[in-house]
């Protein structure tokens, strides 16, 4: 019911243990500042009325570790515990109060929530969400159980959605979602598809999946990585590397774009002068490690990578 991803590892998840023939991209071209905040307390207060019962009464927050939170349907000490009605007067809070100074005078934010602030992200997630369950909903009430069907397989990463088997989405945008949301498609390709850091090509042997990164469609160069003679450790920098080689293994689906992708990486580095021995060592480390990750490639031997490095 809920289209909602937490990263792209999930969307990949989803469509490798799916049959996927055609995919669109759409995104909000003004998600965070075109939001009515009518419209979000309403959706705010619809999703906190689905998670709370005669069972878990209160949310409970630790204050140690506010990362840790649970449903009770009592109060704990050291747990700052709210109930239904005590959430949505915070959250309401959190809305309504946004303020700005600019030229010493004091602006109140009527239209839209703040970009970059820490709960704006869940906020936009929460309203598009729970806009989207509701339609899902209504499909399910009205007996179209085959478009509620395919529509069940959409992700939506924040303001990136992706539309899988399904061509007429276009449609529905207006029956979705409030008119005060401008949504567009990103190109015009169903086959070829570039969603979050993913470039999806779709054949009849199957998927074939890259690492995607919108820099490289700049016509300007982009610095990105650490160097080694920087303020930032050194070691960060080797760390990053050992974490995208992983990644890489994660995401591609044949050798050669692991290798193409490797090999674009470790140059970058060698040139700004880190240690060839040591991004050697964080290779055959990591494809160690890792070897269910790396198995799918069919590498019996890491010296076989290794000699092709540039």
């Amino acid at each position: 019911m809920f289209w909602s991803i937490d990263s792209s590892s999930e969307f990949l998840e989803a469509i490798k243990n799916s049959d996927v023939y055609n995919i669109q991209v759409y995104d909000f071209t003004t998600l965070y500042t075109r939001l009515d905040l009518i419209e979000v307390e309403n959706m705010i207060n619809e999703v906190v009325d689905l998670i709370f019962s005669d069972r878990n009464r209160y949310i409970c927050i630790s204050k140690r570790d506010s990362n840790t939170c649970f449903f009770s349907n009592k109060t704990y000490d050291c747990h700052a515990c709210f109930s239904q009605d005590d959430l949505k007067e915070a959250v309401k809070f959190i809305i309504y109060n946004t303020y700005v100074v600019f030229g010493g005078i004091v602006f109140i934010q009527t239209k839209g929530i703040p970009m970059g602030g820490n709960s704006s992200s869940p906020i936009a997630d929460l309203t598009v969400g729970k806009k989207e369950f509701n339609y899902m909903k209504r499909l399910l009430q009205e007996k179209k159980m085959g478009l509620a069907k395919i529509l069940s397989n959409n992700k939506r990463y924040v303001d990136d959605l992706s539309i899988i088997n399904y061509l007429y989405f276009h449609k529905l945008i207006k029956d979705i979602y409030p008119n005060s949301l401008e949504m567009e498609r990103a190109g015009s390709n169903n086959k070829i598809i570039n969603y979050l850091d993913l470039n999806i090509n779709i054949s009849t042997e199957g998927l074939e999946i890259s690492v995607y990164n919108k820099t490289d469609d700049f016509n300007f160069h982009v610095v990105s990585l650490t160097f080694p003679h920087s303020n930032i450790p050194t070691e960060v920098g080797y760390n990053v590397f050992s974490s995208q080689v992983l990644r890489y293994g994660n995401v591609c689906t044949r050798l050669d774009i692991f290798t193409s992708h490797l090999h674009k990486i470790f140059k970058i580095l060698i040139d700004r002068g880190y240690s060839r021995d040591r991004l050697i060592k964080g290779i055959k480390r990591c494809l160690r490690k890792y070897d269910n990750v790396f198995r799918k490639f069919g590498i019996l031997d890491d010296r076989n990578i290794i000699k092709e490095l540039p």
